[in-house]
């Protein structure tokens, strides 16, 4: 049985907006394509970067247990929090390499989001610390055998019904489209790592 975890903060829950109670996490998508395998979803609004490796650490070393199984891919979207809370590029960035680290550590192989545009580009230097952090992923994290999903370009800021009111969170069909893109990945890369066994 396949197992895939979607961890990372409130865009990975599925959260519509900061004061809503409506969630449609792009796990859906994948769950309901692969009723074989089995999605959880580990996305915790409010989470930071920095906080993230040890909550995942702790999530694969308890699923690695028998009777709840090993994790074989996860899919990762965080530092959204922590630029908006004014945090260093360099300082996400070496959060996310740790991630790198645990999931290679854990043996499960890891599919990395990029940080998705939001209202806040448009404040200080928030919109370059984005890029510079999503320059990490697709360059140096991609370089160390991760895959990459870049949903920074697969949605650009202000298309129609993508985005939520806040300007931060997504819209059911911003979701979808999410989760439609990491199916996508997750099935490739399975595809392959069954033709390499």
């Amino acid at each position: 049985m396949v197992k895939v975890c979607f961890f990372g903060d409130s865009l990975t829950s599925g959260m519509v907006a900061a004061t809503s109670d409506q969630y449609y996490p792009p796990s859906l998508i994948v769950g309901k394509a692969q009723a074989k395998w089995t999605v959880v979803n580990e996305g915790v609004p409010g989470d930071y970067a920095a906080e993230m490796p040890s909550r995942l650490n702790s999530f694969l070393r308890d699923s690695s247990r028998k009777h709840r199984g090993k994790v074989d891919y996860v899919v990762f979207l965080g530092g959204t929090n922590d630029l908006r809370m004014g945090r260093e590029s360099e300082e996400v960035i070496a959060d996310l390499l740790r991630i790198c680290e645990i999931c290679r550590t854990h043996d499960a192989s890891l599919i990395m989001l990029t940080i998705p545009p939001n209202a806040t580009d448009s404040v200080g230097t928030f919109a370059a610390k984005r890029e510079l952090v999503n320059e990490a992923i697709v360059g140096k994290i991609n370089e160390q055998g991760n895959d990459v999903v870049d949903i920074s370009a697969a949605l650009p800021f202000g298309e129609d019904g993508m985005f939520g009111d806040d300007g931060v969170h997504l819209t059911r069909k911003g979701y979808k489209r999410v989760g439609e893109l990491v199916l996508q990945a997750l099935r490739r890369k399975h595809l392959n790592g069954k033709a390499k066994k």
